[in-house]
């Protein structure tokens, strides 16, 4: 309940009736009665217009949390083609090294190869000498 200094005084229920206690000009009536209804004006529209700033700053949360999401999802196909990338380079170089690996084989069949065409000219030089050995022992015999 407002109660100004003077004697008139009165109550307010709402914001649009205006209950009158003791006797005021029409004139003061009327012009009270616009300035509560400028007053609720005034308030239905900031009360509209913090709810547009309400559902514009929800709007934006919202992008923002759909461009995090977006940019989450390129990261982790980026991540996967890294991934895919490193995969490829793995099964390079496990091929070079399979081909390594062929070529020191091949390189040790050739040494053994040599090796062993040595020891058969050493065997076959061997098996010579004895034949001659035993060509000179005969003849030596007789």
């Amino acid at each position: 309940m407002l109660r100004p200094p003077t004697q008139n005084s009165f109550s307010i229920q709402g914001t649009s009736s205006i209950m009158w206690r003791s006797g005021c000009s029409p004139s003061f009536r009327i012009r009270l009665s616009m300035c509560w209804v400028i007053v609720n004006h005034l308030s239905l529209s900031l009360s509209l217009s913090l709810s547009l700033s309400l559902s514009l700053s929800l709007s934006l949360s919202l992008s923002l949390s759909l461009s995090l999401s977006l940019n989450l999802s390129l990261s982790l196909s980026l991540s996967l083609c890294l991934s895919l990338s490193l995969s490829v380079c793995l099964s390079l170089s496990l091929s070079l090294s399979l081909s390594l690996s062929k070529s020191l084989s091949l390189s040790l069949n050739l040494s053994l190869s040599k090796s062993l065409s040595k020891s058969l000219s050493l065997s076959l030089n061997l098996s010579l000498s004895l034949s001659l050995n035993l060509s000179l022992s005969k003849s030596l015999s007789l």
